[in-house]
């Protein structure tokens, strides 16, 4: 539809849009009971030592905070150390509306690295910190870390906060000197050589977690810019309306209260909380059953009792975004799998990245199909049985771990630390080929990939 007319219409309270799909879209919203929805995800990533964790908690001091609870299956993996740590925290300015942003903290060891980039996502501000004392070279280290985010949510907003300011006072030699690097780095390079991301908040907010002035000064700025973000991105062209002043159909709301209450009952009945395309669709439909019958039907502007196929895609994939719910495509099936607790596979993914540092079974980076449960810490029982092998086939495709043959599986983060690892991989394949000459040119090759970028880290 390019053109729609409305010559003798009257509607009012309509504001002047110009583009017949915003049009649409603001009427579709109208349709479907919209309601505002200032949530925002804010994620802080930086290598370790940088001082995220205490930036986070110094930021947090003003407003409501509320740690998300974590639903997981025993007490030994809501003790693993994790990848990312989660608190709800509601903050405005005097007289300002109030914005909910979901804080991330991810951690910074190397063996997070695959663990993170499967939860970059749209509808998230990026805070890329760094430490101060590290100077120049620290800034010049944020390049990955940028262009990850480029890369996996591309269009979204990015702020470069330094830590420990102390050390470059603002309006001293040292503090320009950082911020003239800065700009020559990230603002005005050179686009045809890097792929940084577009909204990058034009200055390096500089700060000592420990000075309420600056810290202040902090909340104001990563609201201001959370406010202010219209979204723009790939084959998507930049809002007239910034996001968070944009409502949302209530159906998506409607869900957000359906996925939670997925995921309780997961917990409740010990099962993993991942789904198929199919079984999804039928857990939502028969809890929307569930509401008509109390009275709470799910408002998607017709007259059938849930979501249509095209709505629930819709209004998952803004969950997912705003982290949620985890939704893959599994193009080898031509479907989509869900993960109804993102911080449950958060923290299984981590538990995967750091197992090897408890366990010298898994030193050289192979490990048995049968020992797969004791890394995710699964109950096998039920339905978790077929889960457990899903779940490794899950984590193949966010390329966590590699699929050897039937019997083993390869872990990139647990290769063993040593110069000659490459050829400890390749005479471990060898030994397991009983066959004299037998060869496996994707193995090999996956292998050696494998093995030349550890070395090279």
């Amino acid at each position: 539809l390019s053109v729609l007319k409305l010559d003798g219409l009257k509607l009012n309270g309509i504001p002047p849009i110009f583009s017949t799909p915003k049009l649409l879209k603001y009427l579709k919203n109208l349709l479907n009971d919209a309601k505002p929805y200032r949530h925002m995800k804010l994620v802080a990533v930086g290598n370790i030592g940088s001082g995220k964790t205490t930036l986070l908690q110094q930021l947090t001091k003003q407003g409501k905070t509320v740690r998300r609870q974590c639903l997981t299956f025993s007490d030994e993996l809501s003790t693993t150390p994790v990848a990312a740590d989660f608190v709800e925290w509601e903050y405005a300015p005097r007289s300002q509306k109030k914005v909910t942003f979901t804080t991330w903290d991810f951690g910074g060891q190397s063996e997070y690295f695959t663990v993170y980039q499967c939860f970059l996502t749209h509808r998230s501000l990026y805070l890329v910190v760094w430490n101060v004392a590290d100077g120049e070279q620290g800034l010049r280290d944020l390049q990955p870390w940028l262009e990850n985010i480029e890369a996996r949510a591309p269009g979204s907003p990015v702020m470069v906060i330094g830590t420990h300011g102390d050390i470059a006072a603002r309006g001293s030699d040292a503090y320009e000197g950082l911020q003239k690097l800065f700009r020559e780095l990230y603002i005005n390079y050179n686009a045809s050589r890097f792929a940084y991301p577009q909204f990058i908040h034009h200055k390096c907010i500089i700060v000592s977690s420990f000075d309420s002035t600056q810290m202040s000064h902090l909340r104001k700025s990563i609201y201001e810019v959370a406010t202010s973000y219209q979204p723009v991105g790939l084959n998507r062209p930049k809002s007239s309306i910034p996001m968070l002043e944009d409502s949302v159909p209530y159906f998506y709301i409607q869900l957000y209260e359906i996925v939670k209450e997925l995921a309780h009952k997961c917990y409740e009945d010990g099962i993993v909380p991942i789904y198929s395309d199919q079984e999804y669709r039928q857990a939502v439909q028969l809890q929307c059953e569930l509401l008509q019958q109390q009275g709470k039907p799910v408002n998607t502007g017709s007259e059938q009792v849930g979501f249509s196929i095209s709505q629930l895609y819709e209004a998952s994939s803004f969950l997912h975004n705003d982290g949620f719910l985890f939704q893959y495509a599994d193009t080898a099936k031509n479907e989509y799998i869900y993960c109804v607790n993102p911080q449950w596979l958060c923290m299984t993914l981590s538990r995967v990245a750091t197992e090897r540092q408890k366990d010298a079974r898994f030193k050289n980076g192979f490990v048995y199909r049968e020992e797969e449960r004791e890394i995710f810490n699964i109950p096998f029982s039920g339905k978790n049985g077929r889960f457990v092998s899903e779940l490794g086939k899950f984590l193949e495709k966010l390329e966590v771990i590699l699929s050897l043959d039937a019997d083993r599986i390869l872990i990139p983060s647990f290769l063993p630390q040593m110069e000659d690892k490459a050829c400890l991989i390749l005479q471990e394949r060898d030994q397991h080929h009983t066959t004299p000459g037998e060869k496996n040119e994707d193995i090999s090759l996956s292998l050696i990939s494998f093995s030349l970028v550890t070395l090279e880290q």
